[in-house]
């Protein structure tokens, strides 16, 4: 329950597993799980250059045909002067972006749906920042969350 109100969705599957390795004395191994978990929801990185930089990244598997995937999250510049370019990708394809971030008060909210392609069975999301301007190194942060939603 704490994880689910923190947005951090596991599947039926990846539950049960988690709750078979904790009954047999592998916790560490459970423990795992949730961190890998907790990775794809939260990310951030340094930004010391003006190469495009991941920020976070998450692949999404398809639970059932005829659904939609909701993406919701956010990514937010540091302190300082520098400014940035935020953006995001589905698989490999741009689908927004936010050019001029400077500070943490430049947010880039992120609100897609996106229909699932009946073929695949995950998706990459990807938010990446550049640094467009300044010299100082900052940290970027960036949170995301995908949901599966009925048609």
């Amino acid at each position: 329950k704490q994880l689910k109100s923190a947005n951090i969705l596991l599947t039926n599957s990846e539950q049960d597993l988690i709750e078979k390795l904790v009954k047999s004395g592998e916790v560490a191994q459970a423990q795992a799980i949730i961190l890998g978990k907790l990775e794809t929801a939260y990310g951030g990185a340094l930004v010391n250059t003006n190469n495009e930089t991941d920020l976070i990244s998450a692949t999404f598997t398809v639970q059932a045909a005829n659904l939609s995937l909701v993406l919701v999250g956010n990514a937010q510049a540091p302190d300082g002067t520098d400014t940035y370019t935020f953006r995001l990708y589905y698989d490999a394809t741009l689908k927004d972006s936010h050019v001029g971030a400077i500070g943490p008060s430049a947010q880039f909210y992120i609100l897609q749906g996106l229909e699932v392609s009946p073929t695949a069975a995950s998706h990459t999301f990807k938010v990446t920042a550049q640094r467009t301007a300044g010299a100082s190194g900052g940290n970027p942060r960036a949170t995301m969350v995908v949901r599966e939603v009925a048609r």
